[in-house]
């Protein structure tokens, strides 16, 4: 993992010894030395609860407004990664997907592309770009043609982040297993319409282990198929290709489903706190267009991972979504 360091121009008003120390998960900081007034603004940033909402209240409120610019930034990169690694030990699943529901749009890295030989080095890359959330995809090679990973690798990456984990399980009978990926350290669980006769008792079995429930549809199935769960559900996956395979070309009728979504919660015929995902094709040239028909949370893949460096990709992508 890389120190994080303040910029050179910025040594005037931040003098540090920073040191990491990784306890299950948490950071602790220890060796500041400071002058002027900033070392009483950073401790108070770093002691307090502060949900991953709060960050631009907090920057306001704590007289940063009165230093330099480059102070500041340097300052917010430090909290961005105190909300994201400093979780309180108590937050329930629930909790912590509902802490990012302040923060849209939210680009979350599919993991099926990146690194498994270095899988924790991939989520402290991850973490130092600005990530927010990881997903998860899950195939048993049944019910898509490929196979991924399952419950060991849900649990390896909850030893070593406090992200939330959102897992999609693109498997069939996935009740059989929801209580399984529930313990692994899963924050939200989604399965696919197409799997099941019935997604009733699945989301309630999900909501009874604490964790937070979605329901995928792949581009071919009718948006119509979801309407006896949309009052149940925490988040709604748009597939803009057929689950199962990367690389994919975008398929627009996941425009049409998103925006007929949208609608149906400014209408109040859906909750508002129900979150709109997309996964498959998203990228700079196609992630606008979801934001716009309303898409909240945009799962990527190559366009991160593809790229040379992360922290540029994830701020495009994320700039790119914003209305």
């Amino acid at each position: 993992m890389g120190s994080l360091h303040p910029p050179k121009s910025a040594v005037c008003e931040v003098q540090m010894l920073l040191t990491w120390r990784i306890r299950a998960g948490k950071i602790d900081l220890f060796g500041w030395q400071f002058c002027g007034n900033v070392g009483p603004v950073i401790h108070a940033l770093w002691s307090q609860e502060w949900s991953a909402g709060d960050k631009d209240n907090v920057l306001s409120e704590t007289g940063m407004a009165g230093l330099p610019k480059r102070t500041r930034d340097f300052v917010s990169q430090l909290l961005a990664q105190r909300l994201s690694r400093g979780s309180p030990e108590d937050m329930s699943a629930s909790q912590s997907i509902d802490s990012l529901r302040g923060a849209t749009p939210l680009v979350l890295p599919s993991l099926l592309q990146c690194d498994f030989a270095n899988l924790e080095r991939e989520v402290r890359t991850l973490e130092d770009a600005g990530i927010r959330a990881l997903h998860l995809d899950v195939m048993d090679g049944n019910f898509v043609p490929n196979l991924s990973y399952g419950m060991p690798i849900v649990a390896a990456l909850r030893k070593v982040t406090k992200l939330p984990l959102d897992v999609h399980l693109m498997i069939e009978k996935p009740e059989r297993y929801l209580k399984q990926f529930a313990e692994a350290g899963s924050d939200l669980i989604t399965f696919h319409v197409e799997a099941v006769a019935d997604a009733q008792p699945l989301v309630n079995e999900i909501h009874s282990l604490g964790v937070k429930a979605g329901i995928a549809l792949n581009p071919a199935t009718p948006l119509g198929t979801l309407d006896a769960y949309l009052g149940a559900v925490d988040l709604i996956l748009v597939m803009s290709v057929p689950a199962g395979f990367g690389g994919q070309k975008f398929h627009d009728v996941a425009l049409d489903k998103l925006q007929t979504l949208n609608t149906q919660k400014q209408t109040g015929q859906l909750r508002p706190e129900v979150i709109l995902e997309v996964d498959g094709g998203v990228n700079t040239s196609t992630i606008g267009r979801c934001a716009q028909a309303g898409a909240q949370w945009f799962v990527v893949g190559s366009a991160i991972f593809g790229q040379a460096s992360y922290r540029p990709a994830v701020e495009q992508l994320t700039q790119l979504a914003r209305l």
